[in-house]
């Protein structure tokens, strides 16, 4: 009878957390379809991991979310306050970036967004890297992003028909997530979590003479980072070759041998008379001729829509293949390269020394008072300059 009684209260408790599950997973479904119904999204999505995407996603991790970016909205609770958005950061005093705004251009329509700096710097890095790679790779990613955009806002570089300085196309700037976006693709603690890293190096760029550096970065390399010069034609301070300590990437193409011809020349009496490639010190493609035509290893890359500069090419007949190593130019910081830095314990300030050796990191505070007081100095020393030859002329 006893054990009856202890069966019955089993069945009775399986029966009541089946209920709860129902109810649970049923009112999830249920606030996910409202969301779809809002957003224009008939089929809804399920909540997305830290993985999503994958690191080999194009581009290199982002999810598919060209819904949110042909115009669909958040529902308007959402977006009803800056505390209902968890990745958005509260304006620090004393960093000297808290004054400070930026114009986004958005690719998809036209159309310019303006945030503050150091909310621009969290909506990057949500499309830049994931928050799998880990605590001090993500500062070290937030330092590069923002010092970059610092950079860009010197040259007073425009896009579109707007005066927005930086867009939102990782093959022109960097790539970029609005809150709204970051936070549909992977939820408020995921978001969370790259604020911190974001908090954390708050106002912190690099420098190099007292002025921000074009802190680049990309994916991945195979066992060295690129030299500026040799994908810009020109050196930067802070960006030459460096080990980079990562596992091989590897990623392929096949080609038939007539588009690999058409790459070189669209005259078909040109004979084959073999392929030659040169590299330089960082093991990429420096060159490579065939056709009585000779390309650089940069111009191949983009003519063949190849991952990266180091490549090899191998042919069989009719047919061409393409193995390349690592993915992205291969200046600056590798975001793979930190990630396994900061996994053997380096902090993202060694790593930032390890891929731009030579800068020096300053709160942007300084760097603008150091800026501010070389260029009193230069309009200085031009007066003087000027007052001079006037009183030789006299």
């Amino acid at each position: 009878m006893r054990d009856e009684s202890v069966f019955r209260c089993g069945i009775v408790l399986i029966l009541l957390w089946a209920v709860l599950f129902a109810l649970f997973t049923g009112g999830a479904a249920l606030t996910r379809q409202k969301y779809a119904a809002k957003s224009g999204n008939e089929t809804g999505s399920d909540e997305t991991s830290e993985e999503t995407g994958g690191p080999d996603a194009e581009p290199w991790f982002l999810p598919d979310w060209s819904d949110l970016e042909s115009g669909t909205a958040l529902p308007a609770d959402v977006l009803s306050g800056r505390d209902a958005l968890p990745g958005i950061l509260p304006p620090v005093e004393g960093t000297g970036t808290e004054d400070l705004e930026i114009t986004v251009y958005r690719s998809a329509d036209g159309s310019v967004v303006t945030m503050p700096l150091e909310d621009y710097v969290l909506c990057v890095l949500s499309a830049e890297m994931p928050l799998s790679f880990g605590t001090e790779a993500l500062k070290a990613q937030a330092v590069a992003i923002r010092t970059v955009t610092l950079y860009q806002l010197s040259v007073g570089r425009e896009h579109g028909q707007t005066d927005a300085p930086v867009c939102d196309d990782y093959r022109h700037c960097m790539a970029f997530l609005s809150p709204e976006e970051g936070l549909s693709c992977f939820g408020a603690s995921y978001m969370e979590g790259l604020r911190e890293a974001v908090a954390s190096t708050e106002g912190l760029i690099l420098t190099s003479g007292g002025a921000p550096i074009a802190a680049m970065f990309h994916s991945s390399s195979h066992g060295r980072t690129e030299d500026a010069e040799a994908v810009l034609g020109s050196s930067l301070p802070c960006l030459v070759s460096v080990t980079s300590w990562e596992d091989d990437r590897v990623s392929g193409k096949t080609l038939a041998f007539s588009s690999f011809r058409a790459l070189f020349t669209d005259r078909r009496d040109v004979p084959f008379e073999g392929l030659s490639l040169s590299r330089d010190p960082s093991g990429r493609v420096a060159s490579v001729s065939a056709f009585g035509v000779s390309l650089t290893g940069t111009e191949f890359r983009a003519l063949a829509g190849l991952a990266s500069a180091d490549f090899e090419i191998s042919l069989d007949g009719d047919t061409v293949s393409i193995v390349c190593h690592g993915s992205g130019h291969g200046v600056g910081l590798s975001q793979y390269g930190a990630a396994r830095m900061a996994e053997f314990g380096y902090s993202f300030s060694e790593i930032l020394s390890h891929y731009y050796p030579g800068s020096e990191m300053k709160d942007a505070g300084d760097a603008r008072d150091a800026r501010d007081a070389r260029d009193a100095r230069d309009a200085r020393d031009a007066m003087y300059f000027l007052d001079r030859e006037s009183t030789k002329e006299a």
